[in-house]
């Protein structure tokens, strides 16, 4: 019996070092210095526990939108990429037919469609085109330094990746922001569905109908109500959510 019970101990041990190898060596590096192509200044970022919410330092905003480029890569890649094929009507590449109902939704709102649009006009300023496109900077400088002997960003991709069976990832644009900017957009309208069917019966037996409308469907996006909550220096501290100090986690570490 005590010899059973130490191997099954060392099965145990051995199985639990694989897990544990396997596991750090699909997380990317968060710490000491690694020197990226795409950035032009030096730029801290902390990452606070146990949320590991971001804290990033930059001598400019450029800088600073970057990191979080950087960062989300990071952190979230996977997820991005995800939503990024989502918003395209790619989301059946990795998942099959059970997806593409999905992907016709998406082609149909066509959140990639107007995403090129934006980016191909005059309606995006000179200055928040440099924002996106150091944001996309920050993403592709992480996907560069994957597998990198030197100045490594992770030694592999996110484990779904491998999952899915793939083992590049393409470049990140500044138009795969906007379709994700366009999809929350989208979704964050409750009322959409609720206004477009006003807008069908509005539109029924040669506009007959409309009177009925607000009898039948009496909601509109006037009236949506403003959830946006933010909390005062006192509300956080009675949610244990301040600082005692007051300080920055820069200072405080």
């Amino acid at each position: 019996m005590v010899k059973i019970t130490k191997g099954l101990l060392a099965v145990a041990a051995v199985i639990a070092a694989i897990v544990g190898y396997v596991h750090y060596s699909y997380l990317p590096v968060r710490k000491g210095r690694i020197f990226l192509e795409r950035a032009n200044s030096t730029v801290v970022i902390l990452r606070e526990a146990p949320h590991m919410i971001h804290h990033i330092y930059a001598e400019s905003l450029e800088m600073a939108v970057y990191a979080q480029g950087f960062a989300h890569a990071q952190d979230r890649l996977w997820q991005m990429e995800k939503s990024r094929k989502l918003t395209a009507g790619r989301l059946s590449e990795f998942f099959g037919e059970k997806a593409l109902d999905m992907d016709r939704f998406s082609l149909s709102v066509g959140y990639r469609r107007m995403a090129e649009e934006t980016w191909n006009s005059d309606l995006i300023a000179e200055e928040d085109r440099k924002m996106l496109q150091a944001y996309a900077d920050g993403v592709n400088d992480f996907l560069d330094g994957v597998g990198r002997p030197d100045d490594s960003t992770a030694v592999y991709l996110p484990p779904e990746y491998l999952a899915v069976g793939v083992k590049e990832v393409e470049r990140w644009h500044p138009v795969d922001t906007l379709c994700l900017i366009g999809m929350m957009n989208f979704h964050m309208t409750q009322n959409w569905s609720m206004d477009l069917i006003r807008h069908i019966l509005s539109s029924l037996e040669d506009g007959a109908l409309k009177d009925l409308v607000e009898a039948v469907i009496p909601f509109s996006s006037n009236h949506n109500y403003n959830l946006t909550t933010i909390l005062n220096d006192k509300e956080m501290g009675e949610l244990g959510l301040l600082h005692p100090e007051k300080k920055t986690i820069l200072q405080r570490y």
